[in-house]
């Protein structure tokens, strides 16, 4: 039988989408071998990263800058909760809503995750090498271009719908 060999088209052809999805799979897989012995999970260490990073945050304003449903960031903030990783507290600002923090067991989960998500990091960034911060920036553009994608298709889908 013979074989047949087939190539894919030129990278610079293909979509940018492409590339990022391939791109993701990769990181995913380097991650999930790099945290395999952490106590979070790459999915899990971002979430928890962007509670450090903003806390005390609203869980409205955690899933703006997560850019995810506010209902699935209530539901994984629940479970963090009952879990003792995540602390509820007043919002001075309003009655109606609550802010969130990290609990020191949560914080010390992120830290030992840290740590070996960092040599990770550390050797992505030696193979990216000068061309670190051009990917930073591409993928930055990436995400704006998305985000203002992904508005106007609402806003067309709106009309459509109207």
């Amino acid at each position: 039988m013979v074989g047949v060999t087939r190539r894919l088209p030129a990278p610079d052809t293909l979509s940018p989408m492409y590339h990022l999805f391939a791109a993701s799979q990769q990181v995913g897989a380097l991650l999930a071998e790099a945290l395999a012995d952490a106590p979070l999970d790459a999915g899990a260490y971002a979430f928890f990263s962007a509670v450090r990073e903003t806390q005390p945050t609203t869980p409205t304003d955690l899933a703006r800058h997560l850019g995810m449903p506010v209902t699935t960031v209530l539901d994984t903030l629940a479970a963090m909760q009952r879990r003792g990783q995540v602390a509820r507290l007043g919002n001075p600002r309003d009655g109606r809503s609550y802010l969130v923090r990290l609990t020191d067991d949560g914080d010390r989960m992120h830290d030992e995750t840290g740590v070996l998500f960092e040599e990770a990091a550390t050797r992505l960034a030696a193979r990216l090498g000068e061309g670190r911060a051009d990917v930073v920036a591409s993928l930055i553009a990436l995400k704006d271009a998305a985000l203002t994608g992904l508005t106007d298709v609402r806003a067309r889908r709106g009309t459509l719908a109207g």
